[in-house]
């Protein structure tokens, strides 16, 4: 992340996901390249983790690797990574395919819900045609199904000998995920349960895998059950989220934060005692997260980034708001998984006061499916994938960080209908004129304790 004499400073890539855009606009970049190397000891790789945590980012990076039509680009896209100075010999040897199931809309039934599919999946083929027209002038896609012209691509490139397929599916459970937040539980069922247009999608592609169509698939998504449900139409999913080797692709480590840091504090000109200051703020709020039990701690990339976009912003003034406001939808899923408000509150009541969450590690595995997700013992390991709750170690999940935390004491104070700000005014305007902090907060803390169900405090 060295600067050159003359450069502009780096940019903070906060909310940018396409790789070319970060090498060719000066973005910062922390390097997680060499996993592709370890990635390639599989050919049907399952990835999942929590919203906003990058996995977009890591799909641009391997479109840009394998892309045969980006071979002239490769030293100027990896000549400065680990990868680029030490490829596998699989770089740029691929036709690519690249799909972002979060574009897909849920329709209120299956043929609405298959029409969009449709929809958004001929979008990327007529992409993916238009970039390699050179090998498909004599292929005409014709109209039907997704999944009958995902089959003609693939019975064209296996006769006329063209290059393999490598297929990128990012957000895989995005919409079927939608399903289930909204408790449209027969419409899910049919979704994955019935010989449904999206259990077909994955049929043609297991297919295409072993036809030798397709060269390798790449799935990214937030929750392992849809990938469960699909077990019997897409059998050859490896699930690597748990494996130990993975457990810091994505994310930063502190080592990497650290060096991060002092990059940014370095190109902006910045005091260098800003890095004491700042360190223990930002651990606070965005570190915490273990993906395997005997692995160190990662930060969250994509919310680090905000704030230290902010704080650039500022001219290196700490930001006061310290929580990207586009975590807060999440909480929704608490009361979804619950189902039940009494049940939403005894979870809260868990959390808000011990933190943490008793779980089984047999539970902790990389498939189970949507019936169990609303199971009261899956609950740790439903709120693991949601990126809410974190290993502590072999018997405890935990909240995370600051952030999750006070997202909680949020919701908590929501569902309760508790009121921190309503009546405190006075009692700042008091400490205004005598100055007596102590008094400040006992006033608010009686005037929150007060609020708190019986049942709970």
């Amino acid at each position: 992340m060295n600067q050159k004499r003359g450069q502009n400073p780096k940019r903070i890539p906060y909310g940018i996901a396409n790789y070319e855009q970060i090498v060719y606009d000066n973005y910062f970049f922390v390097d997680k390249t060499e996993y592709i190397r370890t990635l390639e000891n599989y050919s049907s790789p399952v990835f999942l983790r929590p919203r906003r945590f990058g996995k977009t980012l890591l799909c641009s990076i391997l479109e840009c690797y394998y892309d045969v039509k980006r071979k002239e680009k490769f030293a100027t896209l990896f000549g400065h990574t680990a990868i680029g100075k030490n490829p596998t010999g699989e770089q740029n040897n691929y036709l690519v395919m690249r799909f972002n199931f979060s574009t897909v809309s849920v329709g209120e039934n299956m043929p609405l819900l298959e029409k969009n599919f449709d929809f958004n999946i001929n979008l990327v083929y007529q992409l993916f045609l238009t970039n390699y027209q050179e090998y498909f002038q004599k292929f005409t896609l014709e109209t039907g199904p997704s999944s009958a012209q995902l089959q003609s691509i693939l019975s064209f490139i296996s006769e006329n000998n063209l290059p393999q397929l490598y297929l990128i599916i990012d957000e895989y459970d995005n919409f079927s995920n939608q399903l289930v937040l909204a408790q449209d539980e027969g419409l899910y069922e049919e979704l994955t349960s019935k010989d449904s247009f999206f259990k077909t999608f994955f049929k043609v592609i297991k297919a295409g895998t072993e036809s030798g169509a397709i060269g390798r698939v790449f799935i990214t998504g937030v929750l392992p059950i849809t990938i469960d449900d699909l077990t019997s139409g897409y059998n050859i999913a490896e699930i690597v989220t748990l494996e130990t080797e993975f457990s810091s692709m994505l994310g930063f480590t502190e080592n990497e934060t650290q060096t991060y840091l002092e990059s940014l504090t370095e190109q902006y000109h910045f005091d260098s005692g800003i890095i004491k200051t700042i360190s223990p703020l930002i651990k606070s709020y965005y570190n915490g997260y273990r993906f395997h039990a005997k692995q160190e701690t990662i930060y969250n990339s994509t919310i680090i980034s905000y704030f230290l976009k902010k704080l650039i912003m500022g001219n290196g003034e700490i930001p006061r708001e310290s929580i990207d406001t586009n975590l807060r939808p999440d909480l929704s899923w608490l009361k979804r998984l619950t189902r039940h408000e009494a049940d939403t509150k005894e979870l809260l009541d868990k959390l808000m006061f011990n933190s943490r969450l008793e779980y089984d590690q047999n539970r902790l595995a990389a498939k189970f499916n949507a019936r169990q997700f609303f199971d009261k013992a899956y609950y740790p390991v439903s709120l693991f994938y949601l990126g809410m709750l974190t290993i502590e170690d072999d018997f405890w999940m935990t909240l995370p960080n600051q952030t999750i935390k006070e997202i909680v004491i949020d919701y908590y104070n929501e569902i309760n209908r508790i009121y921190t700000v309503d009546g405190y005014a006075r009692h700042f305007e008091k400490f205004l004129k005598d100055l007596d902090l102590s008094k400040l907060f006992a006033a608010y803390w009686n005037h929150y304790v007060g609020q708190i169900p019986a049942q709970a405090a």
